[in-house]
């Protein structure tokens, strides 16, 4: 499996639109517009629980995963979780839009 980290870019949306999957780690977040992003292109969504945002977002993880921020080992779980099951994943992406 290929992995590729990318740092902070002008326009994500290539490399959101060519990703499967879309993983927030942040610790804060204002507004995380880059969840709306990556919804907005059908990726399922993996994101820290951090202050405003994602939960609501993702309505309680009904939308997608969240995990308590800094817990790398509950991530890596979730990171797992979703390729062992990527089409209900992507159901649930496809689910996210219209919310």
């Amino acid at each position: 499996m290929l992995k590729i980290y990318i740092n902070f870019q002008n326009n994500p949306y290539k490399y959101i639109k060519k990703s499967n999957l879309f993983i927030l780690s942040s610790l804060y977040e204002g507004l995380p517009n880059v969840l709306l992003e990556a919804i907005s292109l059908k990726k399922f969504v993996i994101s820290s629980n951090c202050p405003t945002g994602p939960q609501e977002i993702l309505k309680n993880g009904k939308l997608g995963y969240l995990f308590k921020p800094g817990d790398e080992k509950t991530l890596t779980k979730k990171i797992i979780n979703y390729h062992n099951d990527n089409k209900r994943h992507d159901k649930i992406a496809l689910k996210a839009i219209f919310h």
